[in-house]
């Protein structure tokens, strides 16, 4: 995998198979340890604006 700002990539001709659409970073108490995707996942979920229920592999 590479990760590239957009206009390097494009510059070079190299074509994106995929995009970070979000993110997300949270913390769990550590005798929780292995949850901590769970927040993780809700967060960024909400940046990029979907629901847990939206069907979107392989969307773009």
């Amino acid at each position: 995998m590479v990760v590239a700002e957009r206009g390097y990539a494009d510059a070079r001709g190299i074509e994106a198979s995929a995009r970070l659409a979000a993110f997300g970073i949270a913390a769990v108490e550590p005798g929780m340890f292995g949850l901590g995707p769970v927040p993780a996942v809700h967060i960024a979920l909400e940046r990029a604006g979907w629901k847990l229920t939206d069907h979107r592999c392989g969307a773009a």
